[in-house]
């Protein structure tokens, strides 16, 4: 009697912690500014629902500059591989003025040593063409409510690549809610080579 108690209690133990297990989810708004050289404006919106152990994640940029407009949408699935990583699995339909593209996507996604929160990608398009995604970012609290935020992002794609440097410092009225200022310089390489383009920028990030 006493082994099949065992038995039972080993079975339904993980039936009951999964039904526990809480769902939850967030929104935020990342980055919303302009950028005063290009006037281009920009947004990066990011959402999440789910439990500890399974996440559907959106993460939506999009800019817009004079009549020119270009989108990135990512519907992910992420699930934790370590203490500090996810993989993530998805696509990614992105829109550049008449033209659109649907590809999958595989990344990782998490904090580094030192805090430094770090993601990677590799966007593979259905004609077999590969993008590589790289992006780092660390908060430096300067006081309770003043962080200083530098940003890399490298993006490598047949026949070009780009870096992406970004500083940015934010008051944070409340945790929730922070206007910054800030400085962006980019530079194309390969076949869009050019003299990198900096420019000052301004604008909010909240979440709820």
């Amino acid at each position: 009697m006493r082994r099949l108690l065992a038995m039972l209690v080993a079975i339904l133990t993980p039936v009951a912690v999964q039904a526990e297990e809480m769902t939850y989810g967030a929104f935020s708004v990342e980055r919303f500014e302009h950028h005063f050289e290009s006037g281009l404006a920009r947004v990066d919106i990011s959402a999440n629902y789910g439990t500890d152990e399974h996440q559907f994640v959106a993460n939506l940029e999009s800019e817009l500059i004079d009549s020119d407009s270009l989108g990135e949408l990512q519907l992910l699935y992420s699930r934790p591989v370590s203490a500090y990583f996810d993989l993530q699995l998805g696509v990614e339909v992105s829109n550049h003025s008449s033209s659109s593209r649907t590809a999958a996507v595989i990344g990782i996604e998490g904090t580094a040593p030192y805090r430094i929160e770090t993601e990677a990608q590799l966007v593979v398009t259905k004609d077999g063409d590969v993008v590589g995604k790289f992006e780092i970012e660390r908060d430096f609290l300067l006081t309770q409510s003043f962080v200083l935020q530098p940003r890399i992002k490298f993006a490598v794609q047949p026949g070009s690549s780009s870096l992406l440097t970004e500083l940015r410092a934010r008051y944070e009225v409340t945790r929730k809610f922070a206007p910054y200022l800030g400085l962006s310089w980019e530079k194309p390489y390969g076949d869009a080579a050019a003299d990198g383009e900096s420019t000052a920028i301004a604008g909010l990030s909240f979440w709820f």
